[in-house]
């Protein structure tokens, strides 16, 4: 029997997040007859994690650095013991913190395939943090990008060699959001739906801006999802006095079955690596509309699989929210393309074989050792 690839998954902490959710389901779709998958956090982890029963049912080793200051040399030695002990084939990074000590660490360690996962084009990282992901970067086998909207970025901003990157489209779980039986019929009011972290890329303000634009008897918003943010949008809302159509869920642990419930779906982001929750409202078949900004644009042809407006513009997205409402046979028809388009070109499955086939390639095997 062959041995097993060992491989460490380093993170910095297990937040709802897409990056989070990235990694959880390769870590769910991995051949674990061939690979023998670690997990490795940096920060604690919040109590209780949305996904914890999850990761419990894979029986993962999981290891926790406890990092709860800035002590960065610290974390270098707590992650270097653990990885000269583990001696595994390769190390996976993904989000600054874990990129950053990952490398280093690793190659302390003797570790030689380190490979990082970039899920975003990290404009809100200042200057230091920017600066120490590039002078890490040469250490990096392989850097995977999520869209090649993120490879250009992280070539010009991390000065990334061609060889170095990879471009691996992020997926979604059929069996948790693929919804065939979505019907298009109007109603009295429809229901605007929202996913993401509660932070400033992500754009809600301005969503919520536009709904109070909207005839409050025919329009609700609910968003899913929590951050920093949660506290500015909340007065927001009241100051809207929009209390009775507008909701901020947390986050949810079915965000599948929520979607069911849901008639139009908007991404409002500032600036997108990919869109993981995009993807996974077209799996439900919603129809879509987005900012026509990064990721989204790579992968959203407006007018054909949703709608793109300008990112920022209040008044332009309300528009497009009324124009859409109107209209259920155009619903349905860019429900229905987005959610085909979604279901043939971004499964776990591609993603999960892709990143298979790059970790073979690491160690020189070929790629028939796939099943």
């Amino acid at each position: 029997m062959k041995p097993k690839i060992k491989i460490v998954y380093l993170t910095p902490w297990l937040f709802a997040g897409g990056a989070e959710r990235m990694l959880l389901d390769l870590l769910k779709n991995l051949d674990r007859d061939r690979f023998e998958p670690y997990l490795i956090t940096i920060k604690p982890a919040p109590a209780p994690f949305l996904w914890s029963d999850e990761l419990k049912r894979l029986n993962i080793h999981i290891y926790n650095i406890g990092q709860s200051t800035r002590c960065g040399l610290l974390t270098i030695y707590r992650l270097w013991r653990i990885l000269r002990n583990l001696k595994p084939d390769i190390v996976h990074t993904q989000l600054f913190l874990a990129d950053f000590y990952g490398r280093l660490a690793g190659r302390l360690a003797g570790c030689r395939n380190i490979i990082s996962t970039e899920h975003n084009l990290n404009q809100a990282e200042g200057y230091l943090k920017q600066r120490l992901k590039r002078l890490s970067a040469p250490l990096a086998r392989r850097v995977v990008c999520v869209s090649r909207t993120v490879a250009d970025y992280a070539s010009r901003h991390e000065g990334l060699e061609a060889g170095q990157i990879k471009v691996i489209y992020n997926g979604v779980p059929a069996e948790k959001f693929y919804y065939p039986g979505r019907t298009y019929e109007d109603r009295v009011c429809l229901k605007i739906g929202a996913v993401g972290r509660l932070t400033k890329q992500k754009g809600f303000d301005y969503l919520i801006s536009a709904v109070a634009l909207l005839p409050a008897d025919k329009f609700s918003l609910e968003i899913a999802g929590e951050g920093e943010d949660r506290p500015f949008l909340t007065k927001q809302i009241q100051a809207l006095d929009l209390s009775g159509r507008v909701r901020l869920l947390g986050p949810l642990a079915a965000v599948g079955e929520w979607l069911k419930t849901v008639d139009i779906f908007v991404m409002p982001s500032r600036w997108e690596g990919l869109g993981l929750a995009a993807l996974e409202a077209g799996l439900s078949g919603l129809p879509i509309i987005a900012s026509a900004v990064d990721g989204l644009q790579e992968i959203i042809a407006d007018g054909r699989d949703g709608i793109l407006f300008p990112a920022g513009n209040a008044e332009a997205l309300a528009r497009a929210i009324e124009l859409l409402a109107a209209d259920p046979k155009r619903r349905a028809v860019l429900g229905r393309v987005w959610q085909e388009k979604v279901r043939n070109n971004f499964t776990v499955k591609k993603m999960s074989a892709a990143y298979e086939i790059l970790y073979f390639s690491l160690l020189n095997l070929p790629a028939d050792n796939l099943k």
